[in-house]
């Protein structure tokens, strides 16, 4: 862009020309640059949205895995709840055997 010095001699429809020709050709340029910067946001707000919505899905993962395993973790707390009373019950079980057998053998002998 050119600046013309207005010394008041000239033509002034003409300098009138020349100066919307320059702020005309400025103003273009202008929007042109402002277009480019929209459409960059654009496309870095599109951007920063598909990081976002990838991120919450990977940190959805760690959420349903911690999730499946704390109910796994509780069902194998209760499996093992029902094994340890059965093996009481074993235990109960082969000592009312020895103490019958100890009877048995003493009774016998």
């Amino acid at each position: 862009m050119s600046v013309e010095v207005y010394d008041g001699n000239g033509d002034d429809l003409g300098l009138c020309r020349l100066t919307f020709i320059s702020v005309e050709g400025a103003s273009e340029k202008a929007s042109g640059l402002a277009a480019n910067a929209i459409r960059g946001l654009q496309a870095t707000n599109e951007t920063t949205e598909a990081v976002k919505n990838h991120l919450e899905g990977e940190m959805v993962k760690p959420a349903e895995t911690y999730r499946n395993i704390s109910f796994d973790f509780s069902q194998l707390n209760a499996e093992n709840a029902k094994f340890r009373e059965q093996a009481e019950k074993v235990k109960s079980e082969l000592s009312k055997i020895k103490s019958e057998a100890r009877k048995i053998a003493e009774g016998g002998t």
